[in-house]
């Protein structure tokens, strides 16, 4: 063997890391399912490198900008780290828009380097955690002013079965049932991105509304992330 060859580099190339990363995954299907592996694996494969390169070409825009040092951030373990866990959840999500505040969550962190550690995996967890409507969901209670015209629809009268957000956000966001917006803020409040407090909110030129909940800072925290 060749004395240039390191079985053991102390740094392993990125693109060997992801390509070791999404084959471990696929590798989780049992041998001889030959029909299953044959759904699954070209699908990913295809995603990862798309969402890969589209990484790749924000950072390369963001290097040439000036607003981040490549060299700088490739000495940083914890930006490695972070980088292969979104790759990792990005492996298992098929939604456009998740893939997307993945993506986002990088590059945000690429260009936050000196956020705490420890936040950024809480929050990353979190997004592990969130579909889109979840985000939808904090989105709106961070602004809701930006949802004025749909607020003024909804009724004031109190809800049945503690439904209060449910009933909001299903008319909010024009789709899905109460009972099913309910359970994506019961989601968002136990990961404390959200409380159920009340703020008033100008619906139309002649008066306010209640908005039930609020946007934590945490999760505030998160939507900056996951925004470009």
């Amino acid at each position: 063997m060749s004395k240039d060859v390191d079985v053991y580099p102390a740094l392993e190339p990125e693109e060997d890391k992801v390509y070791r990363l999404v084959e471990a995954i696929i590798s989780l299907i049992p041998t001889g399912q030959a029909i299953l592996h044959s759904v699954v694996s070209p699908p990913v494969q295809k995603r990862m490198e798309s969402w890969i390169a589209s990484v790749e070409e924000r950072l390369s825009e963001l290097t040439g900008n000036g607003e981040i040092d490549i060299n700088q951030l490739v000495t940083k373990q914890e930006f490695s780290a972070l980088a292969l866990r979104s790759i990792q959840v990005a492996a298992i999500t098929s939604q456009n828009d998740k893939l997307t505040y993945l993506k986002n969550f990088i590059i945000n962190v690429a260009r936050n380097s000196d956020i705490d550690e420890d936040e950024l995996y809480v929050l990353l967890n979190i997004l592990n955690e969130f579909t889109p409507s979840h985000i939808k969901v904090l989105h709106f209670y961070a602004n809701p002013e930006l949802y004025s015209s749909k607020i003024s629809n909804v009724p004031t009268n109190a809800p049945p079965n503690n439904l209060a957000q449910g009933r909001e956000l299903s008319i909010v966001f024009d789709r899905g049932d109460a009972e099913y917006w309910q359970n994506i803020f019961l989601t968002v409040s136990a990961r404390n991105v959200v409380t159920n407090h009340t703020s008033s909110v100008r619906a139309n030129m002649l008066q306010d509304r209640v908005v039930s909940g609020a946007a934590t800072r945490l999760g505030l925290k998160l939507l900056t992330m996951v925004s470009e």
